[in-house]
């Protein structure tokens, strides 16, 4: 794990403690799936586990069009679940991906848009499942693309715009155009989504920065036959245990020959077990 990002060696960690709301999958998730679990506070994970997963390229639908393998799939899913349950942007997001739910829905084929082409709709797929980030930012990129499917047809989109932003911040408090009072909007119905999920009052869901899973909310997995097996939380006194664990590094020492000698680390670690 040395040479990944430190996100992965977080994300894993958390998701060792049930710190993480994740769904972790088998298979790729679609964008709906994406934003119907996004918009309640979870994030996919997928580990591509079948050898034919295993040895193609996976190629993104949206440009760049990057192309993973399935192990850099899963650190490229890893890094949305860190900026996800960023304490900072968290509850924002899941406000902004409840309200994209109508917005999806005025894209689709028959769904009001005069506006609305294959191109902006890949744009709309791509906020609501690939995109991580401030609600400002996330907000913007989406009009700005509705903008750009205007020009595309040669038709004015100012209209289209301003209900899409109407959808997207009806019922915010003071300034649509201020960034904090946006923020503060797409926060307040996070918060209540998440409290409604948790079964807890919002004063306690604001309550969990930096964000722990809330009592009851069990991670869980779900295979490609939608089979979904629950993950206990930690148990009492068992998460306190585990913050005192050694820390144990591997010193690899550089042979001449390019690779690393053997060395036997472990020793004197209490609790080691080896195993080969």
């Amino acid at each position: 794990m040395h040479s990944v990002p430190a996100y992965v060696n977080d994300c894993l960690t958390h998701l060792l403690r049930s710190q993480r709301p994740v769904v972790l999958l088998d298979r790729l998730a679609t964008p709906s799936e994406l934003l119907t679990w996004q918009s309640s506070g979870l994030r996919c994970v997928t580990c591509l586990l079948s050898p034919s997963d295993l040895s193609a390229p996976h190629t993104d639908f949206y440009p760049p069009f990057a192309t993973k393998d399935a192990l850099h799939f899963a650190i490229h899913d890893l890094q949305h679940l860190d900026k996800f349950t960023d304490p900072a942007f968290y509850a924002e997001q899941v406000g902004f991906l409840h309200r994209m739910k109508p917005v999806r829905a005025f894209a689709a084929t028959s769904g009001g848009s005069a506006l609305a082409d294959k191109e902006l709709r890949k744009d709309v797929g791509h906020a609501i499942s690939d995109m991580n980030a401030n609600s400002v930012h996330m907000q913007d990129f989406v009009t700005g693309r509705w903008a750009v499917a205007g020009r595309r047809a040669g038709a004015e989109a100012d209209a289209e715009v301003e209900e899409v932003l109407r959808m997207l911040t009806d019922g915010f408090q003071g300034d649509r155009r201020s960034a904090d009072d946006v923020r503060r909007g797409y926060r307040a119905i996070g918060c209540e989504r998440l409290a409604a999920s948790a079964g807890c009052g919002v004063a306690e869901m604001e309550a969990h920065w930096p964000f722990v899973v809330p009592p009851g909310r069990p991670i869980f997995f779900r295979g490609a036959g939608g089979d979904k097996v629950r993950v206990r939380r930690a148990r009492e006194g068992e998460e306190e245990a585990s913050a005192g664990w050694p820390v144990w590094t591997c010193k690899a020492i550089p042979d001449p020959a390019g690779s690393f000698k053997e060395s036997e680390w472990w020793v004197g670690k209490e609790g080691v077990r080896e195993e080969r």
